[in-house]
């Protein structure tokens, strides 16, 4: 059973109603003659092996889906090889939403499906405004993403969960293999708020927003966790995108570079750590923050919490370098606990940063720090770090 409709209203109100896939689809790329697998089908349309999409709608207004789960059943397929630009880029979505208008999706339960639980995308005509909410939702163990936004204007994602895409099934996984992608390839992505959401435990990053032309991005306690043999918790490198309270477990990375603040990327009021997985993996990286050369990056009363890890590395532009040109950390507590930096190893790496209020604490007190105006920094007890604008930081 699927649906793939055109309509000016429509309510999909299902009574917690469950569906499941067949056993035994094929999910790849296979020869077309024997129907056997092939390692790689490229774009050749006569070896695509597609499941199709569970809910596809087109061009419609004023929607709702509500009280479903559907289980894509992703163990039971027989997986052909990849085909498209990488993974298996071909069609199994549990919802594949295009060009509509007026969106409500709730309380849907998507797992297991071959590339996302859920798309959403828009043309620039006839429909560039989405208005399109996700709430009280769960995507998981997608062999892709949890979900793709590829266009539109007005996407509101609230108590929704985003977790162990990539796990789904043995030799299932399709990069991005992110948690949430933000994917510009229709109309351009603006204005979308997450609210309340959890993106755990994804084989690629737990949030993405690397490709095409998105900004405007607002996210309020929200839960990120990356772990190794995984991705960044946080991969983000377009315009005025705003984190706050919320919490960030395992390694960040990026940013949006710019000389004008509004455009910057910020972090307020959050939480960074890095806790070992259930399983005890750890973070993707050396560093909880790996930042480099990223004007205006900015982190105002956060915490960071080291204990498995090497606490950061953010390196601006340099002291010769305007004040516009460099990261920004205001009012924030540093706890080292960690001794992942041996004797004078480096732990933290602090250039072209402006410091104000900043105070940092650490256990294993033999590591240099540095700042790229006043040299190397050592480790000696308490000091303070004057910053450019001559504003004294007691660091203790």
């Amino acid at each position: 059973m699927a649906f793939k409709v055109t309509l000016n209203q429509f309510h999909c109100i299902f009574n917690d109603v469950s569906f499941r896939y067949l056993k035994g689809l094929r999910f790849g790329s296979f020869d077309p003659t024997t129907g056997d697998a092939i390692a790689w089908g490229g774009t050749d349309g006569a070896t695509r092996g597609d499941i199709g999409s569970f809910i596809t709608m087109y061009n419609s207004l004023n929607i709702e889906i509500s009280n479903l789960e559907i289980d894509g059943n992703s163990p039971t397929m027989i997986l052909g090889g990849g085909w498209g630009d990488v993974g298996r880029q071909l069609g199994h979505d549990a919802i594949d939403l295009v060009g509509n208008m007026n969106v409500l999706v709730s309380n849907i339960h998507a797992h297991h499906f071959g590339k996302d639980g859920m798309q959403v995308g828009t043309y620039a005509n006839p429909y560039p405004v989405l208005n399109h909410t996700v709430q009280d939702c769960r995507f998981e163990s997608n062999g892709r993403q949890g979900m793709s936004w590829i266009g539109g204007t007005g996407l509101r994602v609230l108590r929704s969960s985003f977790n162990h895409q990539g796990s789904g099934a043995p030799g299932l996984n399709s990069p991005p293999g992110a948690g949430f992608d933000v994917e510009q390839e229709m109309a351009l992505n603006r204005d979308a708020y997450f609210e309340g959401n959890e993106f755990l435990n994804n084989a690629g990053c737990q949030f993405v927003a690397d490709s095409g032309d998105s900004a405007g991005i607002y996210m309020k306690n929200n839960v990120l966790w990356g772990v190794n043999g995984g991705g960044w918790s946080w991969w983000v490198v377009k315009p005025d995108v705003v984190f706050t309270d919320g919490q960030i477990f395992g390694s960040t990375v990026h940013g949006y570079s710019t000389t004008n603040y509004s455009l910057s990327t910020r972090h307020f009021h959050t939480y960074f750590s890095d806790p070992l997985w259930y399983d005890g993996r750890w973070t993707v990286s050396d560093f909880l923050l790996n930042i480099n050369n990223i004007n205006m990056l900015h982190y105002e009363r956060s915490t960071f919490i080291t204990t498995w890890r090497k606490p950061m590395w953010s390196s601006g532009n340099g002291p010769e370098y305007p004040l516009l040109q460099h990261q920004i950390l205001y009012s924030n507590i540093f706890v080292n606990i960690s001794d992942a930096a041996g004797q004078w190893d480096y732990g933290y790496i602090i250039r072209g940063t402006r410091v104000k209020g900043d105070r940092l604490e650490w256990s294993f007190g033999k590591q240099h720090f540095y700042a790229a105006w006043g040299g190397n920094v050592d480790s000696g007890g308490t000091f303070g770090v004057t910053s450019p604008d001559n504003t004294t930081n007691q660091w203790q």
